[in-house]
């Protein structure tokens, strides 16, 4: 499905060959969107507080380990920088959140907890 849509996507060339309203409404509203929410600025202060905090903390992985990194110790700023997901993708989780308004969010491997940020303030009664 995602295959297709995706090629469908591909061929369309622009937002008018999108013919369904909802994915026209999807690309429109919240995949192309370049507007500004107040979130944002809440999550993205805590990510420049997470980038100068060089605190170590000790890290136990177990998922596939540090692309970056190989050591037991790690400093928060460094996890900040590599790990965490960029600011355009968390936006975008929160645009898809706050569209949909989910009763349920699960976010699986949380680093540092921005994206869930995201998601959480997109929907503040959903449980998280």
């Amino acid at each position: 499905m995602v295959y297709r849509y995706a090629s469908f996507w591909w061929r369309s060339g622009n937002a008018h060959g999108l013919h369904s309203p909802f994915v026209f409404n999807l690309y429109c509203f919240i995949i192309h969107h370049n507007g500004h929410f107040l979130a944002y600025d809440k999550v993205e202060a805590l990510r420049e507080k997470l980038l100068q905090d060089q605190t170590e903390l000790a890290v136990t992985d177990f998922g596939a380990g540090s692309h970056t990194q190989n050591t037991r110790k790690r400093k928060v700023a460094d996890i900040a920088r590599t790990a965490a997901k960029p600011a355009r993708l968390g936006q975008l989780l929160f645009r898809l959140a706050n569209h949909f308004q989910p009763a349920t969010v699960l976010e699986l491997g949380t680093s540092l907890g921005l994206t869930t940020g995201y998601l959480g303030l997109a929907r503040e009664k959903a449980n998280l």
